[in-house]
Parts: C-alpha cells; sequence; structure tokens
C-alpha cells in the first residue's frame, strides 16, 4: 500500500515538473524568435552569438577596464588630430570590443537574422551606428592600436561606414569581418590581411587589386552596386562569394591573373554583369551551381586562360540570353556539364584550346549530346567579348555581322578534346563520329562561302575517301571494289583474248589459239594469267606479282573498240591506286587529319 502511494506521488510531482519546463521553453522561444525591438535589445536575443563573443554595443560599454580606457584615449586623440571632433558612441564600442577581442554588433541586437540588421533596408543614420572611415582604417593599420588588438582582430557587425575606406598598402590587417554592413567603396589594393569576411554587407565597389589575404576571403551574401576587383589577388585559401547579389552591369566580378590557393565559391550567386576570371589559378575547385544571371547585358563566366585544378562546375540556375561561357585556352581536373538546362545559347559558348584531365561521370557523355554541347560555338572565329557595339552580344552577333570569306574556323581541339574522353570510355566508334561531323560541319561552311575553291573540292574528296583522315580503313572498301571489279574486268578481257603475253615468242604462241578459248595458251616456261592476282598488283604500287610485267592488253584485238576501253580502265584501276593506297597510308599516318 506505501509503495502504490508514494509511486502516484511520484508520478504526479514528475508530471509538475515536466509542465512547468514545457512552459518555459515555449516562453523562451517566443522571446527568441520575436523579430521587435522588445525583444532583441541584447546579445542574448543571440545565444549562439553570446558564445561567439557576439555582443551588442550596450554589452560594450556596461564594463570598464584600463586597456579599454587606453584605446579609447589614444582613438579619442586621433579624431581630434584629424578634426573629426569626439569619438561617437559606435566608434567607441567598437575600438574597446577589438581591443577585447569581441565581435560588437551596433544594430538593436547581435542576431544576424533579425530584420533590422538587413543592409537592404533603410537605417535611421544616427552615432550608434555609424563608423566614419578614419577611425575605422587607424584602428586597423596604426602600430600602436594594433599592439593594443587581440588575435581575433576587428569584427563589426550591422555598422554604417559611409564614404570610402581607405585601406590600401596596409601591410597586416589582421582578421576583419564587417558583417552586415552598410558600406562605400572599399579600398583594399595592396592591403594584406589575415582572413577577410564581408559576407552579408552592401558596398558600393570594392578594389582588392594585388591584394594577398593570408586565410580565406568572404563575401557571402554580400549586395555590391559595383565591381568586386580582385586582379591580381592571392589568396592562401577559399573565396567565397555565394548567393551574393551583384549588380554591376559591366564587370560584377574581377578575378584577371588571381591566385586561389584554394576553392571559388559563386553558388547561388546572382549577377547582372560578367564573372572575368582571365589567367586565373584556382588550385581546386571553381563552383558555380545555381547562380543566376540575367537576359540585360553581357555576362557568364570568362576564365580564358585560367587554369582550375580540380573540378570547374558550371550549372547555373537560370541563363540569360547574352550569358557566355568562355573556356578559351583554359583547364581543368574534372569538368561538370550535365545540366542541359543550363547549357549557353547558341554562339555563347567558346571552348577553342580547352583542356581537361576528364569528364564528370554524371556529365552528358554520347555523340549525339557533345555534338549539340560543341555546337553551341560560333561557326566562325570572331571577338564578341572586346566589342564596343552595344548590340554585339554573343546570341546575336553571327546574324548581325555576315562571317569573312578569310575568317578563321572555329579551332577543332574542343571536337578532339571530348573525343578523347569518349575514347578512354571506351567508345571509341562514337569519338570517331564526332570529330567527322565536326570536319564536315566546317567542309560544308567553306564550300557554301566559296564553292569555287579547288582545296575545298580536295577536301570534300578527302572526306569522302577517308572521312577527313579519322577513319582511315573507310579507304580499304574502295580498294576493296576496285580490286574486286577489276578482276572481273581482266577475267572478261582475258576471256575475250583481249589480253595477251609481253614477250614476242609467248605471244606467236598465244595468238595461234584466237579461234578457240581453250587453245590460247602461252608456252609452258610462260607466266600464266590470274585476273585477280593481276587486278591486285596494277592497284597496289610497288608491288610485283610478275602479272603485269608479262601481260598487257592488246588495243589491235578485234574488236578494238573493246580492247581500248579495256586498255583505258587499265590506266584508271593504275591510278586509283596510287590514289587510295597513299590516301590509306596518309589516314593511318594521322597527318591529315582536318
Amino acid at each position: 500500500m506505501h509503495r502504490v502511494r508514494f509511486m502516484s506521488r511520484l508520478t504526479k510531482s514528475s508530471a509538475l515538473v515536466f509542465g512547468i519546463l514545457l512552459s518555459l521553453s515555449i516562453v523562451r522561444l517566443a522571446l527568441f524568435n520575436a523579430d521587435s525591438p522588445a525583444y532583441c535589445l541584447d546579445n542574448f536575443a543571440d545565444p549562439k552569438g553570446a558564445q561567439a563573443g557576439r555582443v551588442t554595443c550596450d554589452t560594450i560599454l556596461a564594463a570598464t577596464k584600463e586597456q579599454r580606457i587606453q584605446i579609447v584615449d589614444m582613438a579619442q586623440k586621433f579624431a581630434r588630430g584629424a578634426a573629426l571632433g569626439d569619438l561617437w558612441r559606435a566608434e567607441k564600442c567598437v575600438v574597446i570590443a577589438a581591443a577585447n577581442g569581441q565581435s560588437v554588433w551596433l544594430g538593436e541586437s547581435s542576431n544576424y537574422k533579425f530584420s533590422g540588421n538587413d543592409p537592404e533596408k533603410d537605417w535611421p543614420g544616427s552615432q550608434d551606428r555609424t563608423i566614419r572611415p578614419p577611425i575605422l582604417a587607424w584602428l586597423l593599420t596604426d602600430p600602436n592600436a594594433n599592439k593594443l588588438l587581440t588575435r581575433k582582430g576587428v569584427s563589426i557587425g550591422g555598422a554604417v561606414i559611409p564614404g570610402p575606406l581607405d585601406l590600401s598598402d596596409a601591410s597586416n590587417l589582421g582578421l576583419l569581418r564587417l558583417n552586415y554592413c552598410k558600406l562605400g567603396d572599399v579600398n583594399l589594393s595592396n592591403a594584406t590581411a589575415r582572413l577577410i569576411d564581408l559576407s552579408g554587407s552592401k558596398i558600393i565597389l570594392l578594389d582588392g587589386t594585388q591584394m594577398r589575404v593570408n586565410g580565406d576571403l568572404y563575401l557571402n551574401s554580400i549586395v555590391a552596386v559595383s565591381t568586386l576587383d580582385l586582379t591580381d589577388a592571392e589568396v592562401d585559401g577559399n573565396f567565397h562569394a555565394a548567393n551574393a547579389n551583384l549588380k554591376s552591369k559591366g564587370d560584377s566580378l574581377i578575378l584577371a591573373s588571381a591566385t586561389i590557393g584554394g576553392s571559388v565559391y559563386l553558388s547561388g550567386t546572382s549577377a547582372q554583369g560578367m564573372f572575368r576570371a582571365t589567367r586565373a589559378t584556382v588550385n581546386q575547385d571553381l563552383t558555380i551551381i545555381g547562380s543566376k544571371f540575367g537576359d540585360e547585358q553581357c555576362n557568364g563566366l570568362q576564365a580564358a586562360y585560367a587554369v582550375v585544378k580540380g573540378n570547374l562546375w558550371w550549372e547555373p540556375a537560370v541563363v540569360g540570353k547574352h550569358t557566355e561561357l568562355d573556356l578559351i585556352g583554359a583547364s581543368a581536373g574534372t569538368f561538370h556539364n550535365y545540366n542541359v538546362k543550363a547549357w549557353p545559347h547558341q554562339n555563347c559558348l567558346f571552348l577553342d584550346g580547352f583542356e581537361f584531365s576528364r569528364l564528370a561521370p554524371d556529365s552528358h557523355a554520347t555523340e549525339t549530346t557533345l555534338k549539340s554541347w560543341l555546337d553551341l560555338q560560333p561557326d566562325r572565329a570572331h571577338d564578341v567579348q572586346f566589342s564596343t557595339k552595344p548590340g554585339d552580344f554573343c546570341d546575336t552577333y553571327e546574324a548581325k555581322n555576315h562571317a569573312d570569306i578569310e575568317a578563321e574556323y572555329p579551332n577543332p581541339q574542343p571536337f578532339k578534346e571530348l573525343a578523347g574522353f569518349l575514347r578512354d570510355s571506351g567508345k571509341d566508334d562514337e569519338a570517331t563520329d564526332l570529330l567527322i561531323d565536326e570536319a564536315q560541319e566546317d567542309l560544308d561552311a567553306d564550300i557554301a562561302a566559296n564553292p569555287r575553291n579547288p582545296r575545298t573540292w580536295a577536301e570534300w574528296i578527302w572526306g569522302k575517301v577517308a572521312c577527313f583522315g579519322y577513319s582511315p580503313l573507310h579507304t580499304f572498301r574502295f580498294i576493296l571494289f576496285f580490286v574486286g571489279f577489276g578482276w572481273v574486268v581482266f577475267w572478261i578481257g582475258s576471256y575475250m583474248g583481249l589480253i595477251v603475253p609481253t614477250d614476242k615468242d609467248a605471244f606467236d604462241e598465244y595468238v595461234k589459239g584466237y579461234d578457240s578459248a581453250h587453245t590460247r595458251r602461252p608456252p609452258v616456261y610462260y607466266q600464266l594469267f590470274n585476273s585477280f592476282f593481276y587486278s591486285l598488283e596494277t592497284f597496289l604500287p610497288l608491288v610485283d606479282l610478275f602479272q603485269a610485267k608479262n601481260w598487257l592488253p592488246n588495243p589491235q584485238r578485234e574488236p578494238q573498240a573493246a580492247s581500248r576501253l579495256l586498255r583505258g580502265y587499265l590506266w584508271i584501276h593504275i591510278i586509283a591506286g596510287w590514289f587510295f593506297t597513299t590516301a590509306l597510308l596518309a589516314g593511318l599516318s594521322g597527318l591529315f587529319q582536318k
């Protein structure tokens, strides 16, 4: 009985405790998810941020330490010397937080998901949220100020930094994080830093030419009004610009001649302009997945002569009418190309000189699909990329500017590159068909442009005889036909007595039997006639089977028309033999592949 009462009380107590805990959890969840200043006045609205050192300005100013007073005095002295007056509240928070190794958020909350931290929205301008660029530049570059900073560097969120922020030629910026901030022009040219993170911020222009980052460079979810220029930059780690919104209608992102020690991530990024990575070096992967390109301007990826040592992913979610994929002279480890919807429009694909070690297994790997991919290249070589005419987009250039007859054809190298992949995959026949189709299309275009050119028709014959050198055994069919046809023709000529011995005594003996085919016999010492070996020997150059030197058509034999016709065919037979045998050897050598 006592055990039953005890168990009953224990059950009721457990239920009461569970109910209290559940109620507290619901209240706490409601408070943390409330998107209102009343519930986000301190860093505890962002518990993970509190653990990571993200705090609000109120929390920073609530504590006092000697080191903080020292760095504030130094900053105040600089501000007055620069005719900036007293430090603003936000500036005091930043210098104190930097000395403590904390990430300070100047908005109402340190939670970056809070709507008041969205830089795309209008923020009220105040000294509580604004940092004047000279103050921040002093904090990052002044040697005496740097001595008071921790290894965590400077980390600011939700700030307004108006006007140009000039950090050019800074020798050691350390770790710089400006997240979800409103920035003007930022100049980082020739600067050196351990890590730079501008994720979530809105920026007018970024000049990072010849910048050196010893770690990673983060521009995730950034909103850029003008160009992000990283020409000749060196980033030892990864470059992240995923989910960015790049609004520049010229070059949205420039990585020309840049060196990235890790990978480049541009997934989910929206761009009005071009990603320019000409002659860039990426030691790992270049990833463009889920990106969106508009229709109004010329955009896409220009990576001519770039080197991507890992994977090259080209899988944008939206491809505009003027979106280019320029891989002229570029190289990649593994090329991923499985989404047909991500292919550029006609004339917007440039692949001359593009090389890759392998094509990803999930990519289209049949002759038909690869041929469709390669056919997106322009029919004639032209330089759309550097055209100054506003209407010269890649998809309309060919229709507006008729091809010059003297223009060069597209380099067959891309076809050979993909054909090599097909061969490595055990699809030799498909590889050959791909190369033959490419050569035939070039020839058709050449005939249409200049039908009277003798060279064009010589190439036409070469294509019919040896499939432009890609299938030399195709020539063997012609050889078999001529040898077989000659076998029949010469047998008929022998039966009619039109082929006679070349030796005088053998000829006299042979013609005695002209009245009957059964009695036409050469002397017993003379080589007998064999129509098959006669056809084979006269067709193949430099082959001696003792037939051609001992037997020839007699043009004086009645009927003379048949005799002369037989002699004429022998001449054709010999010339065809030289031609097709030479074509076979040339095709096998690969010297005359188109």
